[in-house]
């Protein structure tokens, strides 16, 4: 059974002003990756009339790198009828006036829910009153926000941000997210350094619903880091209509096949039989993939 996608990401950018210890994407003030305003334009516009895709999420990198080019995408995809979500890590907020500010204009221009990347890696880059800046803000103008921290055995998740914050983190949702062996982690941490455990193979895909297109115009068929490797690309948008790669995404086997069962549970069906521990089933398919090769199945 072919699963519709509900979330569009854009990955607008590789560039950011920091250059964590862990970053998927190996995003640092040097990259130079960027997506053109106008194809980042084209591509809502080729969404904007697919009822199944309902969110478009915008992330990086850094997006508010470049402010006025995201507040004008933003305004855009609000225009044709779409819900927006952004990830960012908080370098702006680094005053009241200027977080009040930014957050008053992203929540009037369309921006309906925004994730603030917060931990041991983003805390050499960003001051934590940044944060707070901006938590009071979005209380204040009502705008929807969360805190994600990446953790790994020895490193700070959610709990230890809760006295430095105070009261700006009341009734905030916060989530601890495990951190991958892929990316930047996989070369500055060993194996040991990682979460890894069993649990995976009673998981069922968790981003099946969100399709990634990266600031070159590469689109993958899953809404995981993990998942943004060259066995499962779909094509790139300056070859093809996005409306047609959404429709070729549909047919990656291994997003079909984890979206209707665990990982235990595709296993057997293949007679196959975990080889180690992983993080969590984004890992499993990551690995999984990078072993057997591409997973379009063209013919169906």
């Amino acid at each position: 059974m072919r699963m519709n996608y509900h979330c569009l990401a854009i990955i607008y950018t590789t560039i950011c002003n920091a250059q964590c210890d862990m970053c998927c994407f190996d995003c640092s003030p040097d990259n130079k990756e960027k997506m053109n305003l106008e194809m980042a334009k084209r591509i809502v516009s080729d969404v904007a009339d697919m009822q199944e895709i309902t969110t478009i999420g915008l992330a990086g990198g850094e997006i508010f790198l470049f402010y006025e080019e995201i507040i004008e995408l933003i305004r855009f995809i609000k225009n044709r009828g779409k819900k927006i979500s952004i990830t960012t890590n908080g370098f702006w907020g680094d005053s009241e006036e200027g977080a009040n500010k930014i957050v008053k204009e992203i929540k009037k221009s369309g921006v309906s829910y925004m994730k603030i990347s917060i931990d041991k890696f983003h805390e050499k880059y960003i001051d934590i009153s940044s944060i707070y800046n901006i938590l009071i803000a979005c209380k204040k103008h009502g705008l929807s926000v969360s805190l994600g921290s990446t953790v790994m055995k020895e490193s700070n998740g959610i709990a230890h941000y809760t006295k430095m914050l105070g009261e700006a983190i009341l009734e905030i949702p916060c989530i601890n997210y495990p951190c991958y062996r892929i990316g930047r982690a996989k070369q500055n941490y060993t194996d040991a350094d990682f979460y890894s455990n069993n649990d995976y193979e009673n998981q069922k895909c968790k981003e099946w619903h969100t399709i990634t297109v990266m600031p070159m115009g590469d689109v993958y068929p899953c809404g995981s880091c993990c998942g943004i490797i060259k066995e499962r690309l779909v094509g790139n948008i300056g070859e093809n209509n996005i409306e047609d790669l959404i429709e070729k995404a549909k047919k990656d086997n291994i997003r079909n096949l984890l979206s209707m069962n665990t990982a235990k549970e595709m296993l057997e069906g293949m007679r196959k039989v975990p080889d180690r521990m992983y993080t969590d089933i984004c890992e499993f398919c990551h690995e999984y993939i990078k072993k057997r090769g591409c997973v379009i199945d063209a013919d169906n």
